[in-house]
C-alpha cells in the first residue's frame, strides 16, 4: 500500500517538474533575443539550450524510464528552470518588445 502511494507521489512530482521545465522552455523560446540583451541576462541561445536539456532530463526522469538516470539530476534541471522563471523571465518581460525600462518609482511615461 505504501509503495503504491510513493509511486503515485513520485509520478505526480515528476509531472509537475516536467511541466515547469516545459513552461520555462516555451517562455524562453517565445521572447526575442534582444529582450535578453536589454535585460542584461545571458543570451537566448544559452537559456533555450539549457532549458531544452532540462526538459529532456525531465522526460527521462519520469517513472516510466526507471533506471535511466538518477533522480537527483532532475533536481538540477528543476533548479535551472526555477532560476529562469524567478530571475530571467521577469526581466525579459519588462524589457520585451515595445516596452522600455521602467524609470522612477511609478514606471515610465
Amino acid at each position: 500500500m505504501i509503495g503504491i502511494i510513493q509511486a503515485y507521489l513520485l509520478l505526480a512530482l515528476s509531472l509537475v517538474a516536467l511541466g515547469m521545465e516545459l513552461f520555462a522552455l516555451v517562455e524562453a523560446a517565445r521572447h526575442s533575443g534582444d529582450s535578453f540583451e536589454r535585460a542584461g541576462k545571458r543570451t537566448k541561445t544559452f537559456w533555450v539550450s539549457i532549458l531544452a536539456g532540462a526538459t529532456f532530463v525531465g522526460v527521462l526522469a519520469l517513472p516510466l524510464f526507471v533506471g535511466i538516470m538518477p533522480y537527483w539530476i532532475n533536481v538540477i534541471a528543476v533548479v535551472f528552470a526555477g532560476v529562469f522563471l524567478a530571475d530571467v523571465r521577469p526581466a525579459i518581460r519588462i524589457n520585451g518588445p515595445g516596452r522600455t525600462k521602467r524609470t522612477g518609482p511609478y514606471g515610465g511615461w
